[in-house]
């Protein structure tokens, strides 16, 4: 925490964050700073989701631009203290027709992101009528969502009348789900001001299958979703004219990160209905979004103070945050912050110890299931605080507290010792930007970046051995991260210096092009590149006339596809890149393809809420998979021919069916879902063989693959799947095929009893 004053407002208690914190009111809408920029042009390489256009103002009848702008009369005349009233309208622009069911905000002052946070607020009713009663007299800002604003005055005892004129703009669609692909429901659409990302209000909500619309959307705009619970997304650039869609696809990912906190004024009073915002330092980074939207990876997240100073905001990225706090009539603090990048589970029973230097002066509290607690009676000054838990000291610091003062503690535990080092390359050279993550049994327990001098330090909460990766971007790939040294068995506390050899050191150029089964270019199409061996992915997308070009790819083995919505998967299969390879994959022709509808009909005992049917081809290898789509499961574009597929889901039985694919035809497949058999395969690893990154395992019988399973590692060392089979007998392969290379089969008889324990004895390869 970092305690400052800035001009003559004070940030106290410097927003800690507690994961799992309960809270039992909704969250405000998000808000950011009002430092007002142009839309900005998409970086190098990648296009907008429609084309940025400078429109003029629209035009009146008599030709001159049209101002949906109410003047001031005098606005240096006194307005005395009274109250009025604002009503008024919100109508199209272009036909008059009223504007319903769209939120009108009144505010006084829009600077510094007060416009959405503190403003009144009423909806249009189906005339696009809107009223504010006792509103305090005032120079006053009134706007929508949807575009429209006028600035007016309250006088005493007086109705300010005022129409907003809306100008239509292009109509968005969007689907909010999570990082499993399930629909989430009931999170708020937030858009921002026009040309803006920076500060925007909530317009809609998701529906239960996470779809929203936003009907008209003037002006360059960016869109988000929030939800409790989650991080808020990415937010995507959205332009167009009249008569025009876009189609969003937004990422929840799952955090339950808060940051609360206190605001006081110098003479220590609360600073109530302060504005606070928070976000990470410098700009957002560009990437693109699943739909092939351009996105910035996060806008600011605000919400302002109640009565007492408090605040509370969630859906904060981790790492460091700059919170910034501001009251009207008052300067601006700053504090910064860091979310701890941890699992955030509450820290329960944890002794806070508050002792002055007199054994008889002290009070302490033990936190409960939650992690919470509360103490009275501590002397005010400085007051050494300990924490302990299980007779092991966790936290020692020092708190400074005025007298009467209500102070917010809430500590975030770090682990026991840190993991830093320095990442250099084969000449000792600093390699700055690179991640550096610690895992164990292949779940994360953190990352960083490196900075300019190639320094990185990451805090494990135990002593267990973990494994250290180092990974690399291409900045010219979406999403990627290749994986350039594993370091394994790190015990903390450690000091490491991982060089990276230069044949792993970014160097291959790629470039191609792809071509629709038209013949047209296929524009705006992913190649993927999936690396072997743990390498990692990267993907770069098709420019408007089909070609693509990547550089800075990692040397190494990799299994290249072309992914585009409107075709099959082209498999190109592994193709080896040698260190300042510059390679041309030529043009790359997709196919027509056909696609799947399939209508499940469940028997007595199954389920469908975890149905989940893969598509493969003749050699197994992946086509996509079903999505549902109401009450019947839908394909992406899948090749002409025979391809498999294999139904898997909890208490659902393995099972493989053909279906016979024709191109440019949809073809309904009436499928019977039979309830499986639980058993657990349980692999066992030989002793000396190391421990194996992860563990795959498939089901084969009648000489097909009847589906695939991924195990788990256990506290015995040994790795445990659930597996739903049929009555038949069948074949369990279980195998790695990272280093150590291990593998092993057993029979499961289809007369084993339910929850039966089949082990799978795996052998070096």
């Amino acid at each position: 925490m970092r305690a400052l004053v800035s001009g003559v407002l004070v940030l106290l208690a410097a927003a800690l964050v507690w994961l799992l914190w309960p809270m039992d009111t909704d969250p405000l809408p998000g808000e950011g700073s009002a430092a007002a920029r142009p839309a900005e042009p998409p970086p190098s390489g990648l296009a907008a989701a429609a084309p940025t256009r400078a429109e003029p103002p629209p035009a009146a009848s008599d030709g001159t631009p049209e101002r949906s702008v109410v003047p001031f009369d005098d606005p240096v005349a006194p307005l005395g203290e009274g109250r009025g009233r604002v009503v008024g309208r919100v109508v199209w622009a272009d036909d008059g027709r009223p504007v319903a069911d769209t939120g009108v905000h009144l505010h006084r002052n829009p600077s510094f992101a007060r416009h959405a946070l503190t403003a009144l607020r009423a909806t249009t009713d189906p005339d696009g009528a809107f009223a504010f009663d006792d509103v305090r007299a005032g120079h006053y800002a009134v706007s929508t969502v949807v575009g429209g604003s006028a600035m007016l005055i309250v006088q005493p005892g007086a109705a300010a009348e005022v129409t907003l004129r809306v100008q239509r703009g292009l109509t968005v669609h969007g689907v909010v789900h999570d990082e499993r692909g399930r629909p989430v429901g009931g999170a708020s659409i937030w858009v921002s001001a026009p040309h803006v990302y920076t500060h925007g209000a909530i317009a809609t909500y998701t529906d239960g299958e996470g779809c929203f619309t936003l009907p008209s959307v003037h002006e360059p705009r960016w869109i988000g979703a929030r939800a409790r619970g989650y991080r808020a997304s990415a937010v995507s650039f959205v332009d167009g004219r009249p008569g025009e869609q876009a189609r969003l696809e937004l990422l929840l990912v799952r955090n339950d990160a808060r940051v609360r906190g206190f605001v006081h004024r110098p003479d220590g009073q609360p600073a109530a209905g302060a504005v606070v915002l928070a976000s990470p330092p410098g700009e957002p980074q560009w990437q693109r979004g699943l739909d092939g939207s351009q996105q910035r990876a996060h806008a600011p997240i605000a919400t302002t103070t109640d009565a007492s100073g408090a605040f509370a905001m969630e859906g904060l990225p981790p790492g460091e945050l700059v919170v910034l706090a501001h009251e009207e009539g008052f300067g601006k603090a700053e504090a910064r912050v860091r979310v701890a990048e941890g699992d955030g589970r509450p820290a329960q029973g944890v002794l806070l110890y508050f002792s002055r230097v007199t054994s008889i002066d002290f009070a302490f509290a033990r936190t409960d299931a939650r992690g919470e607690y509360a103490v009275d009676g501590v002397s005010p000054g400085e007051v050494p605080v300990t924490l302990w838990r299980s007779g092991q000291r966790l936290l020692e610091t020092t708190l400074t507290l005025s007298p009467g003062e209500a102070r917010d503690f809430s500590p975030v535990l770090e682990g026991d010792g840190p993991i830093r080092g320095v990442v250099v390359d084969a000449r000792r050279q600093p390699l700055a930007g690179y991640t550096v993550a610690v895992f164990r049994d292949e779940r994360s327990l953190g990352h960083t970046d490196t900075d300019e001098q190639g320094r990185f330090s990451l805090t494990v909460k135990d002593r267990d051995p973990v494994t250290v990766r180092v990974g690399a971007t291409v900045a010219s790939m979406r999403n990627s991260r290749f994986t350039v040294l594993v370091v394994d068995d790190v015990v903390a506390p450690a000091d490491l210096v991982l060089e990276v050899p230069d044949d792993k050191l970014p160097s291959v150029s790629i470039r191609g092009r792809v071509v629709r089964a038209d013949g047209l270019p296929a524009a705006g199409t992913g190649v993927e590149f999936g690396g072997m061996d743990g390498l990692g992915w990267g993907e770069v997308r098709t420019a408007g006339d089909g070609t693509f070009a990547a550089g800075g790819l990692l040397p190494g083995v990799y299994w290249l596809s072309v992914h585009d919505p409107d075709h099959p998967v082209a498999l190109l299969g592994q193709r080896q890149f040698a260190p300042h390879a510059d390679v041309d994959l030529g043009e790359i022709r997709l196919e027509q393809g056909g696609r799947i509808v399939v209508v499940p009909r469940f028997a007595a005992g199954t389920s469908a809420t975890d149905l989940r049917i893969e598509i493969t081809d003749d050699r197994h290898r992946s086509l996509g998979s079903m999505r549902a789509a109401g009450s019947v499961l839908r394909s992406p574009a899948v090749p002409a021919g025979t391809v498999g597929l294999t139904v898997a889901g909890t208490g659902v039985a393995c099972a493989r069916h053909e279906v016979a694919v024709q191109a440019g035809r949809e073809t309904i497949v009436d499928l019977v879902v039979e309830p499986g058999i639980h058993r657990v395969v349980r692999a066992i690893v030989p002793p000396g063989a190391g421990t194996p990154k992860l563990l795959n395992g498939s089901v084969i019988g009648d000489a097909r693959l009847l589906g695939g399973f991924a195990l788990q590692r256990q506290r015995d060392g040994t790795w445990r799947a659930d597996v739903w089979l049929g009555p038949q007998d069948c074949d369990v392969w279980v195998g790695s095929n990272h280093h150590p290379r291990l593998a092993g089969r057993a029979t499961i008889a289809g007369t084993l009893p339910a929850g039966a324990v089949v082990d799978v004895r795996l052998h070096p390869q």
